[in-house]
């Protein structure tokens, strides 16, 4: 009964998880729908760099906050000093960015209200995140999904309210993302004893220097093309990738929702059952996400010209191809996905490292001749070959044996991981 218990529970969460992803990709395809449409084709470009960049600070916070959190924090999740030290090493993390992200803004942006609005957004998301990263470690998906449902309502509505009442800009975009998105504010932990700081960062780091390094290495191998193209072509065509991004990120989110949902069990697992049952989880998660994901991808690849013409009314029909490229690509880093969270779950994150510096050296040699002379073409090539160059890796470290029981067992038996 207990194990069919528990099974029912993953069901559940898997389930939970596909759907709230959902929810944000709705929302961030309906963001772009109303927004590519009611500014003009630079003013949507600028909104796209803008955003890219508090994506970009994001991943710092996954780096050293939510990221070891996600992959070693489930078996902590009851005790709440683990949980306030996460919380005051956010807050650390957030007083850092501030000012950095304010600096770097106000040196390409000459507009300063937009500048407020960018880095109070890039706060808000962060915090956002932090709530839901806890939420999704502690298995609490119920919470997560009516966090993302009250969340992403409040955004649409507000970004409908404006684009009716033609007051819709980045800026004004930006603040209502910023509004929306406080509603996790009240889920914040509080009032518990924290862990101290330093043995927070401490604990954090053994995984987060490799996760930071994995951002580093994976901003200059897929969001560097955005500035690339801003820079060698025109913000427009950086916009026209941008849409086209997020097209086929409309799908990215719903198959990560279901690895997401997958890595805190596959924890549990491995700790409290073994090896066998750990690797038969990833095989159930890869099959799944390798079907789940072959047939999305070549829908939005067959479908790429009626969703441009209604996603981007720009000029768009240079963009089909791109699209179809793109989901080759998404196709491709969602196996890439899997088999680099089995690799996380036990501590063994240096080869997803090697893979995105490869592809960070690929990026550097690629993108200035391949935007030069092929414009965004050039630019979506290079983010398809970019995660075949991560499986490629990440194939050739499964093969050679480093996840295999040997290799796993040792450290499952270890204190370091239960810590």
């Amino acid at each position: 009964m207990a194990t069919s218990a528990r099974r029912f529970s993953n069901v559940s969460n898997g389930a939970l998880s596909v759907v709230d992803q959902g929810v944000c990709s709705l929302s961030n395809f309906l963001t772009v729908l109303l927004l590519s449409r009611s500014l003009s084709a630079d003013g949507f470009g600028s909104y796209v760099l803008i955003f890219n960049a508090v994506l970009i600070c994001a991943s710092v916070q996954h780096a050293i906050v939510t990221g070891p959190l996600r992959w070693t924090g489930a078996p902590r999740m009851r005790e709440g000093a683990y949980v306030g030290g996460q919380l005051h090493l956010q807050a650390a993390a957030l007083a850092v960015e501030v000012p950095l992200f304010a600096l770097a803004l106000a040196w390409c942006v000459a507009d300063r209200s937009l500048v407020v609005a960018a880095v109070a957004s890039m706060v808000a998301i962060q915090l956002h995140e932090f709530v839901r990263s806890i939420c999704v470690t502690a298995l609490e998906m119920r919470r997560v999904l009516r966090l993302d449902v009250v969340t992403h309502a409040l955004r649409i509505g507000g970004l409908v309210w404006l684009w009716q009442g033609g007051h819709l800009s980045v800026t004004s975009a930006l603040v209502t993302i910023t509004l929306a998105t406080l509603v996790a504010l009240p889920l914040l932990p509080r009032g518990a004893v924290a862990d101290p700081m330093r043995s927070t960062m401490r604990r954090n780091w053994r995984l987060g220097r490799w996760i930071l390094a994995d951002a580093l290495a994976f901003t200059l191998s897929t969001r560097a093309y955005l500035y690339g193209v801003a820079l060698w072509s025109s913000k427009v065509d950086a916009g026209g990738l941008g849409a086209a991004q997020t097209i086929v990120g409309a799908a990215n989110v719903m198959i990560a929702g279901l690895v997401v949902a997958a890595i805190p069990v596959a924890k549990l697992k491995l700790e409290a059952v073994g090896y066998d049952a750990w690797l038969r989880w990833w095989v159930t998660t890869g099959a799944v996400v390798g079907s789940v994901g072959g047939l999305v991808y070549w829908a939005i690849a067959q479908l790429a010209e009626p969703i441009l013409g209604f996603v981007y009314p720009h000029e768009n029909v240079a963009l089909v191809p791109i699209v179809a490229i793109m989901a080759l690509g998404a196709w491709i880093d969602a196996l890439n996905t899997v088999v680099a969270s089995a690799t996380w779950t036990v501590e063994k994150p240096s080869v997803n490292v090697v893979g995105k510096t490869l592809s960070a050296l690929f990026m550097a040699a690629w993108a200035y001749p391949a935007i030069e002379h092929f414009g965004i073409t050039g630019a979506a090539i290079g983010l398809a070959v970019t995660p075949a160059i991560w499986l490629a890796v990440n194939i050739v470290y499964v093969l050679s044996g480093a996840l295999g029981r040997s290799g796993v067992e040792p450290l499952r038996k270890s204190a370091g991981i239960a810590a």
